[in-house]
């Protein structure tokens, strides 16, 4: 039996009606309920494992007891997740409906935290409207590169704590390109940063476009 394998047995045996790790494990389903949390500070309540940051539900289907674990342990011991009928999903639709519950916890923990800079911009400049910024993040999730840039300058300026990549910048057009081109070199630094390697590439080959053109690119 391996590590994991004994692991389970002494902490989902006595949580369940059968008294072998197979039949018991057929108990089980992931209920579709998760969380996350401020720090890699939760443990796995079915292998033990410590630095866990988010939590996924367990319960057994005889006796209503449940596991909060990680998500690592469900596909390790092949427990299913059921449907809205109650039929069990297959092994890999369960991974599938996992890895979708997890970006959106990251997604969900990356706007609370944005929000939160943007509510403690408001307090240090009255005059700033928040209430635009928190629309803006609130409908399309990413601002423009001057918005960002003005957002990241100011929380810089104002020691308030932020991370660069909470803040999507969308540089679809044309126009959304020459904002970067247009802005000063701390802003540009600034929101630099916050753009992902592919939309850096972008702008990379956005620029030798200009430039083949004949133009100066700053």
């Amino acid at each position: 039996m391996s590590y994991w394998s004994k692991r389970a047995c002494e902490t989902l045996l006595p949580l369940s009606n059968a008294d072998a790790l197979k039949a018991a494990l057929q108990e089980w389903f992931y209920t579709g309920s998760c969380s996350e949390f401020e720090c890699c500070s939760e443990t796995c309540e079915l292998c033990g494992q410590d630095g866990l940051r988010y939590h996924f539900e367990i319960a057994n289907s005889e006796n209503g007891n449940t596991l909060s674990v990680g998500s690592e342990c469900i596909k390790r011991f092949e427990i299913r997740a059921i449907d809205h009928d109650g039929s069990k999903l297959s092994i890999a639709e369960t991974a599938q409906l996992l890895d979708i519950d997890r970006r959106k916890l990251v997604e969900d923990a990356r706007k609370r935290r944005a929000l939160e800079a943007i509510r403690q911009l408001q307090e240090k400049m009255p005059e700033f409207i928040a209430e635009r910024a928190l629309t803006k993040m609130s409908n399309s999730g990413s601002f423009s590169p001057l918005q960002a840039a003005f957002l990241l300058e100011k929380f810089d300026f104002f020691g308030i704590p932020f991370r660069f990549g909470d803040y999507k910048i969308s540089i679809r057009s044309s126009a959304e390109k020459d904002e970067l081109r247009d802005m000063s070199e701390h802003r540009l630094r600034l929101a630099w940063h916050a753009l992902t390697p592919q939309q850096r590439k972008s702008i990379h080959n956005y620029r030798e476009k200009v430039e083949l053109n004949g133009e100066r690119w700053r």
